[in-house]
């Protein structure tokens, strides 16, 4: 088992939410829109300023799916070292489009 303290485990998955925010070609203000935050606490959580709990990580992980393949948890967590896969440009375009 992976062994880390609270700011280690923040620092980890802020890198891990940029790294897969820029595998989706997303900028934090797109982000945060689908999030329904504001830019500023996106960029907190990236920096690891701001702890992630497990409703903001499911919340994060829904949004980031649209874009790519295989995000977990896990992973998101630095937990595991399987990365996840970028969607095809067609799928990623179709999950910018509004709903109406």
């Amino acid at each position: 088992m992976i062994e880390m303290d609270i700011p280690q485990l923040r620092a980890m998955t802020g890198r891990r939410v940029y790294e897969v925010r820029r595998m989706a070609g997303l900028t934090l203000p797109q982000v945060a829109s689908f999030y329904g935050s504001s830019h500023q606490y996106m960029h907190r959580i990236e920096s690891g300023k701001h702890a992630v709990n497990t409703a903001t990580l499911r919340r994060l992980i829904c949004v980031y799916s649209k874009f790519v393949d295989g995000l977990t948890s896990d992973w998101m967590l630095g937990l595991s070292t399987k990365p996840p896969r970028v969607k095809s440009a067609r799928l990623r375009r179709a999950a910018c489009r509004p709903t109406a």
